[in-house]
């Protein structure tokens, strides 16, 4: 099928919404769901609304694998990894072929202030002033515990995945910084990726790329992000891409418009073509348009620019 420009949308968005996704020119999304949202009627009902709009579901979120007993270990966990278990399995039933997961939103991420790119409202982080915020925890975890608790985590998930015929899509840290409130970070780097892919040397475990985070970390990742791409897609790993752009490198960047950030993102959309990537594309966290408070003319900027990016 190649390469699928989409959005993310929630899976209670209105006709209207999925109306005005169609007229962006759009056939598939990625799809966020709460921790209600998880029974079998409500994902085919789901499924069917958005397929009569047009639009094919390439990627799941589920809400619950955020939950904090499963990242720091704590009790409740076996309970919360049962229930993300039994959604990936009600996935493979209904045809959903990815579920997007990341291991660092157990926690909000720090608020360092607001920036703006090109006059427009935009988020932006500042890891001198997010390193005056509390820590998350009485005390914190090692990173090796942090690794043990993700392998817990693979290892109730994978097999599961395996037999339901979906893929997990690891997201990687954002920021890609080695600690933040207090806990260990422990996929920011390119070296942590490649540890990632000997741990979890599973058919149904990839890697959700975002060209963003890897941009916030720039030389510190391991890997330029154009060879990066060609890595993960070497090994048949590459599978959901998040395209987005940012002013600089960490330890401070403001995110941009896709064409005013440092990366050029025509060369990483010529590497993604280049490369076969098989699969979904989509913006990420666009700065906030004037006069656009539900975000849809900053949507389509994106998506338009993207189309241009990747015809051929």
């Amino acid at each position: 099928m190649g390469i699928r420009l989409g959005t993310h949308v929630a899976a209670t968005a209105s006709e209207e919404e999925l109306r005005f996704l169609t007229q962006l020119g759009l056939r598939h999304v990625r799809v966020l769901f709460t921790e209600d949202q998880d029974d079998e009627p409500f994902l085919r009902r789901t499924q069917r609304r958005f397929a009569r709009a047009g639009l094919a579901i390439e990627a799941a979120v589920y809400a619950l694998y955020k939950a904090p007993e499963i990242a720091f270990g704590r009790p409740g966990r076996d309970q919360a990894l049962a229930r993300v278990a039994g959604f990936v399995t009600l996935m493979g039933r209904v045809g959903i072929p990815v579920l997007d997961y990341d291991f660092f939103l157990y926690a909000p991420l720090p608020a360092t202030g607001e920036a703006e790119t090109r006059g427009a409202r935009s988020r932006e982080f500042d890891l001198a002033r997010a390193g005056k915020f509390p820590p998350l925890l009485d005390a914190s975890p090692t990173p090796e515990a942090m690794w043990e608790n993700h392998r817990a985590m693979m290892a109730a998930l994978l097999p599961v995945a395996e037999a339901a015929g979906v893929r997990l899509a690891l997201h990687p840290d954002d920021p890609p910084v080695p600690e933040l409130l207090g806990v260990p970070r422990i996929f920011g780097t390119m070296d942590a990726f490649r540890r990632a892919l000997k741990e979890f040397d599973s058919p149904a475990w990839g890697v959700l790329f975002c060209v963003g985070t890897w941009a916030e970390g720039g030389e510190a990742m391991g890997m330029a992000i154009p060879a990066a791409i060609r890595f993960f897609a070497e090994r048949g790993k590459l599978l959901t891409v998040h395209f987005r752009n940012v002013s600089a490198p960490l330890p401070r960047f403001t995110e941009t418009f896709l064409d005013n950030g440092y990366v050029d993102m025509a060369e990483v959309a010529r590497t993604l073509l280049d490369v076969g990537f098989d699969g979904l594309v989509i913006p990420d966290h666009t700065p906030a348009l004037t006069g656009d408070p539900d975000g849809r003319a900053a949507l389509a900027q994106s998506i338009g620019y993207m189309q241009g990016l990747f015809a051929r």
